[in-house]
């Protein structure tokens, strides 16, 4: 167990900023940081240089005149006062983390997700793997979980052209776009490099997010719905057999009933000239937090979405056909009544085990009286379930 002044969750720009002006200072502190030191992201942290700060060295690029563009006007904004600056986060990272190394104040742990955090006296207990560190102060980075209406994604390549340009344009704002609001940006770096960006907003991560709170929603009015025309007057013998039934479809139906459409969280990028160009349109992702296992048990095709019934197996076939059930079975597929041809393959499954007993206890009962009255094969009886009385005779 250690103690610290301050903690700092989060490794990140706000988290690193923070540590670097505590260094060497007369408080012992600690990082918490849930990913590894090496592999981390290269970002581009792009701002408004509106005070001095003292990680200048690591700008990338400045510049005092931007454009911001729409399908009927191009409008120059001049920056000279507050300049458009980007910083390479691997040289931040690089500079703060050699910094952290060589101070005797701070401590950081790498690949240590905090779990849980605790008020115990004048210290908050901290929570991490099987770790259990105390601070006075709480610096705490990650982001808020934020019931948002819209998110916004970016994607971006850095560029080289085939030949040095000095007039590539730099573009903050370009709404060139017809299908929906996106914007690209370009941000000249020299005459060799640039970094291009698409940018649009969508719902689909809070999809993502409401999905498990709708589905409790959801299942709460369907079981509700399944279940009101459901009498108190039958008999403990009927409810019996509901509640035995239950298990093997209940939850198939259910889920049918509640469950997203398979595509809900999925997304393609639009088509335009940005996205053409950077090689982007038509790719996408699929964002569905709910296994493909779920819908296969409910029945449901996870390509299509549809509803698919049991495909019976040989055996099933086998049993349909000697219980008399196969035209039943037949039909209920053709109707799109998945339920009953589910209980009809049950039902044809449960004559076959009767069968199997009825068999059993007669031969064993024959074999029992030592006569040479006619017996079962044995071997005829572990056939796949062949109706009572259809059994093959023999001497003993």
């Amino acid at each position: 167990m250690k103690k610290y002044d301050i903690a700092i969750i989060g490794a990140g720009c706000s988290g690193l900023s923070l540590a670097y002006r505590l260094l060497n200072t007369n408080l012992n502190i600690c990082i918490l940081e849930s990913g590894n030191r090496e592999n981390r992201t290269r970002k581009t942290w792009s701002y408004w240089n509106v005070y001095n700060h003292p990680f200048t060295k690591f700008e990338i690029n400045s510049l005092d005149d931007i454009n911001c563009v729409n399908n009927s006007n191009c409008v120059e904004i001049d920056c000279t006062k507050y300049n458009y600056k980007s910083i390479d986060s691997t040289l931040f990272d690089d500079f703060i983390f050699d910094k952290i190394d060589s101070s005797k104040n701070i401590d950081i742990y790498f690949a240590s997700p905090v779990d849980h955090l605790t008020i115990e006296n004048k210290y908050v207990q901290i929570k991490s793997n099987d770790k259990r560190i105390y601070a006075k102060e709480i610096y705490d980075s990650r982001p808020d979980n934020i019931n948002a209406s819209m998110y916004q994604v970016f994607l971006g390549y850095f560029i080289k052209p085939a030949s040095p340009d000095s007039n590539i344009m730099p573009k903050l704002m370009d709404f060139t776009q017809d299908n929906e609001f996106s914007f690209h940006y370009v941000i000249p770096f020299d005459d060799n490099s640039c970094l291009v960006e698409y940018t649009f907003f969508t719902d689909i991560i809070k999809k993502i997010i409401k999905a498990p709170f709708t589905l409790i929603s959801t299942v709460a009015n369907k079981i509700v719905d399944m279940f009101k025309n459901f009498s108190i007057k039958e008999s403990l013998n009927e409810l019996k057999e509901k509640i035995n039934d239950l298990a093997p479809k209940f939850f198939k139906r259910l889920l049918r009933g509640i469950l997203p459409s398979p595509d809900f969280a999925k997304f393609e990028i639009p088509s335009n000239s940005v996205t053409d160009f950077l090689g982007i349109a038509g790719k996408g992702g699929d964002f569905n937090p709910i296994p493909k296992g779920v819908y296969q048990f409910a029945g449901i095709n996870y390509d299509t979405g549809e509803i698919e019934g049991p495909k019976p197996s040989s055996r099933d076939v086998i049993n349909l056909g000697r219980a008399g059930l196969q035209d039943n079975f037949f039909k209920a597929r053709k109707e799109g009544d998945i339920e009953r041809m589910e209980e009809l393959i049950r039902e044809a499954e449960d004559q076959r085990q009767n069968n199997i007993v009825i068999n059993n206890a007669y031969n064993n009962q024959d074999q029992s009286q030592n006569s040479s009255s006619p017996t079962l094969f044995n071997d005829n009886i572990s056939d796949a379930g062949a109706p009572a009385g259809a059994y093959v005779m023999g001497p003993s």
